[in-house]
């Protein structure tokens, strides 16, 4: 029994050296340069685009490394285009859309980002304008008739409805106690 024993603990022991193994080998394979990222918006004639500009930290552009770009919303990033390999000045750049509207601070974050790549690993950078982008819209709805308001804001149609019910049940509660009292008189009249 003793001797099963030993067997399973020398078998896990060898896994999880076996396992320390490749996690450090994988470690010392990945060498990333030590890098920054640029974000800038610039103006190009009608619009305005978001250009990345990936160097070392010696200044030296990296070429052929993907850069995405999102614009941050309420709940999560909102993607730009497709993924842009930067070129080899370093650089990479989508057109911003116009149609996107400002957070209700009057802002538009910007994010350029790159996600474990080979020889960067994973960077970002980001920009905030109030220049760019469409101030939202906001309506007052608190005056306004609706199912879910409180009872002097219900819809008209549905005051009518619910009136016109309760008046007919009373009208029809009204008519038996007419009619009752009518058979009421109507047999002290016979005996």
């Amino acid at each position: 029994m003793k001797r099963v024993i030993i067997l399973k603990c020398k078998r896990v022991m060898l896994f999880l050296g076996m396992g320390c193994l490749a996690i450090c080998a994988q470690g010392q394979d990945e060498e990333a340069v030590a890098a920054s990222l640029n974000l800038k918006l610039q103006p190009k004639d009608t619009l305005t685009v978001c250009a990345a500009t990936l160097a070392t930290n010696e200044g030296k552009p990296i070429s052929e490394v993907e850069v995405r770009f999102y614009i941050k919303r309420s709940f999560g990033l909102l993607p730009i285009g497709e993924a842009v390999s930067t070129d080899e000045n370093g650089e990479a750049s989508v057109p911003f859309p116009l149609d996107i509207p400002k957070d209700f601070g009057g802002k538009v974050t910007v994010i350029a980002k790159i996600e474990d790549d080979e020889k960067v690993g994973s960077l970002d950078a980001e920009v905030v304008t109030t220049s760019l982008g469409i101030n939202p819209k906001h309506t007052d709805e608190w005056n306004k008739r609706s199912l879910s308001a409180s009872r002097e804001k219900v819809p008209w149609m549905l005051m009518f409805a619910s009136y016109s019910i309760i008046a007919g049940i009373w009208a029809t509660i009204i008519y038996v106690a007419y009619q009752l009292f009518a058979i009421k008189k109507l047999r002290t009249k016979k005996s």
